[in-house]
């Protein structure tokens, strides 16, 4: 029997979180157990395993990487907005939308954010959090007025989706014209946020969207003559 790919999951309180045991064959008795193989494991979060972390992992027949518990991090409660099991439980809100869960989500300033590699699937911030849930946490806005960019870049909005009110942060590496508008899904563009010269740094933008109906928008930022574009969602 062949590996899986197994990709920014969270376990917990398992007897053993990750048990990668296998069997020889399909037909061999369920009684015969071997190491797994071929298995890859990316971003992958194990907390208060009852024995082991992991198990059956031959590691010179797997991928094994940026996971919790390869990574030498010392987890603790504080690493998590919450612990509460009964969230799980949670029932739906009034207007049918899920309820909101911080359920193993990672606090600000833990260590599993932007921790993981990348593997194909969308991320909020340098890299791709540990684990199931993706933060959008920025740790750097605190000194914006301080920093010097090597770069441009524009980062993704937080929180998002977002109702009214959401943060855009961008980068600029010289002092520059600099644009940042928003668009709709038919490229109309339905506010002008930035339009001035700005010096090298770091910039938050709010934006408030209470008079634009429900949707998916796009952001572009546009630094002397290079653009780049991200989108996101208004839920009123």
């Amino acid at each position: 029997m062949n590996g899986n790919y197994w990709y920014n999951n969270t376990a917990y309180k398992n007897d053993i979180n990750f048990n990668m045991v296998n069997r020889k064959s399909p037909q061999a008795d369920s009684s015969i157990w071997e190491f797994g193989y071929n298995h890859v494991l990316e971003n992958n979060l194990s907390y208060e395993a009852g024995s082991s972390d992991t198990a059956y992992i031959d590691t010179s027949k797997n991928t094994l990487s940026h996971n919790s518990f390869d990574s030498g991090f010392n987890l603790t409660d504080k690493d998590f907005v919450s612990l509460d099991e009964s969230q799980l439980m949670a029932q739906r809100k009034s207007d049918g939308s899920l309820p909101d869960i911080d359920f193993m989500k990672p606090a600000t300033g833990s260590k599993l954010i932007d921790a993981g590699v990348y593997i194909g699937f969308p991320f909020a911030g340098k890299a791709p959090d540990i684990g199931a849930l993706e933060t959008y946490y920025l740790t750097f806005v605190k000194s914006l007025k301080n920093t010097a960019p090597e770069n441009i870049v524009l980062h993704q909005n937080y929180p998002n989706p977002f109702n009214p009110v959401t943060n855009i942060v961008y980068e600029i590496p010289f002092s520059a014209n600099v644009q940042l508008s928003i668009y709709n899904m038919l490229g109309q563009k339905v506010n002008t946020l930035v339009n001035e010269t700005e010096k090298r740094g770091t910039y938050r933008v709010q934006f408030e969207g209470s008079s634009l109906s429900s949707g998916v928008y796009f952001y572009r930022l546009t630094v002397s003559g290079t653009s780049m574009v991200k989108q996101f969602i208004l839920l009123h």
